[in-house]
């Protein structure tokens, strides 16, 4: 893990909140020269700390209003298996995430798309790969909260 020190705690919640604005912008928020703030951020990127940037999109403004969470489990478990399922998965860009879980499923799935026949679709591109057991959806009638910012300390 990556020490950071309050500075960078600083320049990340900045670049959270908005990383469009300027090296020059963050200086003046934080009091630093803009090349102290540069080689921290810079620094931040080269450890991994920063991973990407990118526009956070409201999906119900582009006609995407269909949220989703869809549970598989596969047959069999073999690393080869897994990696398969895993790479077909990375494929369907309506999957927003994939994430490995324990419990009664091996995946869960977050599936953004525009309606209940899009996500059918989706369940039918899943349903033809190798390997899958079983599905479970969830459709999310209400979004409470959604976040992309980490809590730092």
């Amino acid at each position: 893990m990556h020490s950071l020190d309050k500075t960078d705690i600083d320049l990340l919640k900045i670049l959270q909140q908005n990383a469009s604005l300027t090296i020059k912008q963050i200086a003046s928020k934080i009091g630093m020269s803009s090349t102290a703030v540069f080689e921290r951020k810079r620094k931040l990127e080269k450890n991994k700390v920063i991973t990407h940037y990118a526009a956070v999109i409201d999906p119900e403004k582009i006609g995407k209003n269909l949220l989703a969470y869809c549970y598989v489990s596969l047959k069999e478990h073999s690393d080869e298996k897994l990696r398969k399922f895993e790479n077909e998965v990375i494929k369907i860009e309506e999957i927003m995430e994939c994430n490995t879980v324990a419990g009664n499923a091996d995946y869960i799935l977050k599936i953004i798309t525009e309606n209940i026949s899009k996500y059918n679709l989706i369940l039918d591109k899943l349903s033809k790969l190798q390997n899958i057991s079983t599905t479970k959806s969830i459709i999310v009638l209400k979004q409470i909260k959604n976040t992309v910012h980490l809590r730092l300390s």
